[in-house]
């Protein structure tokens, strides 16, 4: 049997915006999409794991397009890639990772009504030097030999 609910549609939020600041935030998933002019990109969900952003979501977005991956480097170097890496990332292992997300207020259309609306946007992702415990983020290197060295076995 169905459950029988009370709801006032008008005192419930379409969407409960993160704040603009910095905020700490667990990955997701990433999943690899279609921009809406077709472009492929990266889709970066996260999760608020702080005070009044506990549980709230956000997502980022990366061009996947070879003129403009400068979104996806800041988002590896976030998770402690080198700036000298060179390899294949698997963006699965990195779910449940850490990071810091710069957020801000942006206006857009929105897709439905085609209202210019204002919501929450991330303008940048930074390491997240408060993650288990440490205060510097963890290095992605090759050693002499070329193979990764992982002073946090980061399974890249």
């Amino acid at each position: 049997m169905s459950p029988k609910i009370h709801v006032n549609m008008g005192n419930i939020p379409d969407f409960v915006a993160m704040e603009p600041g910095k905020h700490r935030a667990r990955l997701v998933s990433c999943e690899e999409e279609e921009s809406s002019k077709g472009n492929p990109m990266y889709t970066w969900s996260w999760e608020g794991i702080e005070g009044d952003n506990e549980g709230l979501t956000i997502k980022s977005y990366t061009s996947l397009l070879d003129n403009a991956l400068g979104g996806l480097k800041r988002h590896l170097l976030a998770f402690g890639f080198d700036e000298d890496y060179e390899g294949d990332v698997d963006t699965r292992k990195l779910v449940g990772k850490t990071a810091l997300l710069i957020v801000t207020m942006r206006k857009f259309r929105d897709k439905d009504t085609g209202e210019e609306r204002e919501g929450s946007s991330v303008k940048s992702v930074l390491p997240d030097t408060k993650s288990k415990g440490s205060t510097s983020k963890p290095k992605v290197t090759k050693s002499e030999d070329g193979k990764e060295d992982n002073d946090e076995e980061i399974p890249f």
